[in-house]
């Protein structure tokens, strides 16, 4: 799952500059949780993520579920420890997502006097370290190479072990790409870019996949603000019943 990007104007604060204050080598915030992150794995099994080693790094001794637990996930101090709680009930991929959110919080733990327990930037800036403790932007770009196609999504999933939604996320963002997922039914399970599912010829070209072929075609959108014109549709089935897809404008085609 990819954290929301925020305004620039939002990172001057007390919280972004205690972030960069662990890497002041970095270019950005986004860089910051990338060197940040990358640091933190060294000597860690990746891919997938040893997250009980990660865990140990950062002090947290375990995990355990709390049925009572209101929220997905929380982090307790144990003494001279920490302990992570999850919400019963949750995916593999969801609740390793999770713990990997509740890592980065014990990250600001050990960020100085008064660590930051609350707020809205808190919790995307522990969002996106999640997303590099559990897809390290090195090692996915070096993963995918230099064509990526729809069926790397699939397998980075599994290779990754996360959420199909949270590889596919990762995937639009570093590669810049459109990506979507439909059900057998053509319900959009998610999505990342400026894609309008409701265009019959995309809709149409896309069916084949939900039957187990593979997509490969060329579809032109008149809707998009991104190009009008000719893309490139990748799709990739997922077990028979879903599929998975990545749209590429073809600026230089012509119809």
């Amino acid at each position: 799952m990819k954290a929301k990007t925020l305004k620039p104007q939002l990172w001057k604060t007390a919280l972004a500059r205690r972030l960069l204050g662990s890497a002041p080598e970095a270019r950005s915030i986004v860089h910051a949780v990338e060197l940040i992150a990358s640091r933190l794995l060294t000597g860690i099994e990746s891919p997938p993520s040893d997250l009980k080693a990660l865990a140990t790094a950062l002090g947290v001794c375990a995990w355990s579920e709390d049925p009572n637990l209101p929220v997905s996930g929380e982090l307790r101090r144990e003494g001279a420890e920490f302990r992570i709680f999850l919400a019963p009930g949750q995916s593999r991929g969801r609740q390793r997502f999770t713990i990997a959110h509740e890592l980065g919080h014990a990250f600001f733990e050990h960020t100085g006097d008064r660590p930051p327990r609350h707020g809205e930037e808190l919790e995307r800036l522990c969002d996106m370290l999640a997303t590099e403790f559990l897809m390290p932007t090195q090692r996915v770009r070096t993963y995918l190479g230099a064509e990526p196609t729809a069926e790397r999504i699939i397998e980075m999933a599994r290779v990754f072990d996360v959420s199909l939604t949270a590889a596919a996320y990762r995937f639009s963002e570093l590669t810049k790409t459109h990506v979507f997922g439909l059900d057998a039914d053509q319900t959009l399970m998610f999505k990342r870019g400026a894609i309008d599912f409701r265009d019959s010829e995309l809709q149409a070209a896309a069916q084949p996949a939900l039957s187990g072929q593979r997509v490969d075609a060329r579809v032109f959108l008149s809707y998009n603000r991104v190009w009008n014109g000719p893309w490139r549709l990748q799709g990739a089935p997922v077990n028979g019943a879903k599929a998975v897809f990545l749209l590429r404008p073809l600026v230089n085609a012509a119809r």
